[in-house]
């Protein structure tokens, strides 16, 4: 049920819309190596980092379809930030819950902060969920809420990753119109804290 991957890195936009580009044009296996490796269109330094990051942004893509990728290599930045979004929600559902458990249950109380101790909690309930929780390093969870509360200082949830304010953010009707479409109400009830 929960896993660890998010840890391998935030939003990442910039790559995120160059590979969603690739995907538009071609899916094949060939076309992708060739954008990643051949072009080095997410200009890293070494072909293992290309290769990695590429495979990350893969597997949140592929939780879509070419409408979505459309959205996140041609929408305006803000666009493109949301549906970017929803394909990190899909991929994790450690960040799906903590959004609507954590941040949307904060948003209705009035308590805008986020502390170290509502991840140490939400932890503690993701355990009696999924058991591979538990088997996590101290130093695995100190990463995943390094990176979780990037991606959502990123996606202008939080006010920033230093002070953790957490804010409402007014989801774009193309988005929702796709999750209403897609029928996904697990990511919109993520995206939608005061649910």
């Amino acid at each position: 049920m929960y896993s660890a991957e998010i840890v391998a890195g935030s939003l990442l936009m910039n790559e995120t819309r160059k590979l969603a580009e690739v995907l538009l044009r071609d899916q094949s296996k060939v076309a992708w190596l060739n954008a990643v490796i051949g072009e080095n269109v997410l200009q890293k330094k070494t072909q293992s980092t290309a290769k990695r990051m590429a495979g990350l942004i893969r597997h949140r893509l592929e939780t879509g379809d070419a409408e979505i990728w459309k959205l996140i290599a041609n929408g305006d930045f803000e666009l493109s930030l949301q549906a970017t979004l929803v394909l990190v929600i899909r991929r994790s559902r450690l960040l799906a819950d903590f959004m609507s458990e954590v941040l949307g249950l904060k948003m209705r109380r009035l308590d805008f902060k986020l502390v170290q101790k509502d991840w140490d909690d939400f932890l503690q309930e993701c355990e009696l969920r999924d058991p591979v929780v538990a088997g996590w390093s101290e130093l695995t969870k100190a990463k995943l809420f390094e990176v979780i509360v990037r991606i959502l200082a990123e996606g202008r949830y939080l006010n920033s990753s230093k002070e953790k304010m957490i804010q409402g953010v007014m989801i774009r009707p193309e988005i929702r119109a796709y999750l209403e479409a897609t029928n996904d109400q697990i990511t919109l009830a993520s995206l939608e804290l005061h649910r």
